[in-house]
């Protein structure tokens, strides 16, 4: 299972969420829970559009989120 790492920063009135890995996958949010949910979501749009992703993560990913 490989580790896909990211990042989350918050600025005065919300925040925001990227992988360094995938070029693009980012998203927003009011609040910590919902930018995790929302970059979830995003990156399970990549891996269906992105056959070398997909292939890349085929057994399996975990998300690790760091506050920066």
């Amino acid at each position: 299972m490989k580790t896909i790492t990211t990042i989350i920063e918050r600025n005065e009135d919300s925040y925001f969420a990227y992988i360094d890995e995938i070029e693009g996958c980012v998203a927003g949010g009011s609040n910590y829970a919902e930018v995790k949910s929302n970059l979830e979501e995003i990156l399970e749009i990549y891996l269906e559009e992105d056959e070398e992703l997909r292939k890349k993560y085929l057994k399996g990913y975990e998300i690790e989120f760091e506050v920066a």
